[in-house]
C-alpha cells in the first residue's frame, strides 16, 4: 500500500514537473521571439529581421536612403559600440547607382571608405550576385555587401571592433535579409 502512494507521489510530481517544463519552454520561446524586430525599408525592397535594442537613425533623400541601428554593450559602466549596421539604398538618379557596375568599383569605393581591403570577391545572395569586401578603418572592421535591385544600388553593410562579431552579425543579417 504504502508502494502505491510513492508511486502514486511520483506520479504526481512528474506530471506537475511536465507541465512546469512545458510552461517555461513556451515562455522561453516568447521571449525568443520579442527579442527580435522586422524591418522593411521605406520603398519596401527588402526586409530584415534584426535584434531588438538598438539606437536608430536615418536619412532619407529623394535618391539616397540610409538606415543606421546602433547595438551598445549594456554593462555597467559601459556603454561602448558593440557594432553598427548601415543599410544604403540608391536609386539609379543617384551619383552612387553606376558606380556599381564599373570595372574599377574597387578603386571607388576605397576612395569612398577610406580604409585598407583586407579580402574582397562575389556572393551569391538570395540569387543575386552581390559583391562584398572585408576592410579595416584604424582599429574598426567593416563588411560591405553591394547589389542591384531593380533600378536600385544596395549596400549591406556592418562595423564593429571585434572581426568575429561583425562576421557573426552580417551572417545573421544576410541569412534573414528578404529581398522583394
Amino acid at each position: 500500500m504504502i508502494f502505491f502512494k510513492y508511486v502514486k507521489l511520483f506520479l504526481i510530481f512528474l506530471f506537475i514537473s511536465c507541465l512546469y517544463t512545458k510552461k517555461l519552454n513556451q515562455q522561453e520561446s516568447i521571449e525568443q521571439k520579442n527579442a527580435f524586430i522586422n524591418f522593411q525599408d521605406q520603398n519596401s525592397l527588402i526586409s530584415l529581421t534584426l535584434e531588438k535594442d538598438f539606437k536608430y537613425h536615418h536619412f532619407l533623400q529623394e535618391n539616397e536612403k540610409y538606415y543606421i541601428f546602433e547595438w551598445y554593450d549594456k554593462s555597467p559602466n559601459q556603454n561602448d559600440l558593440l557594432y553598427r549596421l548601415e543599410l544604403r539604398i540608391f536609386n539609379s538618379n543617384s551619383n552612387y547607382y553606376n558606380e556599381l557596375k564599373n570595372p574599377n568599383y574597387e578603386a571607388y569605393f576605397l576612395k569612398m571608405c577610406n580604409c585598407n581591403i583586407n579580402n574582397k570577391g562575389w556572393i551569391l545572395l538570395k540569387n543575386i550576385n552581390a559583391r562584398i569586401f572585408h576592410y579595416n578603418l584604424q582599429n574598426i572592421y567593416g563588411i560591405s555587401v553591394h547589389f542591384n535591385k531593380d533600378i536600385y544600388l544596395i549596400e549591406v553593410a556592418i562595423l564593429s571592433k571585434n572581426y568575429e562579431l561583425a562576421q557573426k552579425k552580417l551572417d545573421f543579417i544576410l541569412k534573414n535579409l528578404t529581398i522583394l
